[in-house]
């Protein structure tokens, strides 16, 4: 067992996950999403971790985290896929041909949809001008 201390509380904590940094680290960060990227010190079978201070009151530029999170996946992306799946399993014949061409075409029109949507949206809020928010009743 190790001795991990983390703001002045001891905790044991197993050999195989306190040994690890990456594991230590994800185990920490569930209890405290901040511990994630926390400094490590180790000394024998003691180890401290030490929360890393934040850049608190500056963030990213909301442009940059809108580009940078595009959870979805590209419909042409998803068809490409699709259809190497179906070519492995199934292979490809000229019954099927018209049909795949189709939901390709079709992917790759709504692919090119959803790209201009995100850069009207992006430009949008790039000539958007900020405006200072009062929140009531505090």
């Amino acid at each position: 067992m190790y001795l991990v201390i983390l703001e002045g509380q001891q905790h044991q904590i197993p050999d195989e996950i306190a040994s690890d940094d990456h594991k230590l680290l994800t185990l920490f960060s569930t209890v405290n999403p901040a511990l994630a990227n926390a400094e490590i010190k180790r000394n024998g079978t003691q180890v401290e971790l030490m929360a890393r201070k934040g850049t608190k009151g500056h963030s990213l530029p909301v442009l940059d985290l809108l580009q940078a999170a595009l959870p979805h996946i590209d419909p042409a992306v998803a068809v490409c896929n699709a259809l190497q799946n179906h070519a492995f399993r199934v292979g490809l014949d000229a019954e099927n041909a018209d049909r795949i061409t189709q939901r390709i075409e079709q992917a790759l029109a709504e692919s090119d949809h959803q790209a201009k949507a995100r850069k009207a949206t992006l430009e949008a809020l790039a000539k958007a001008k900020p405006q200072s928010v009062v929140v009531r009743g505090f």
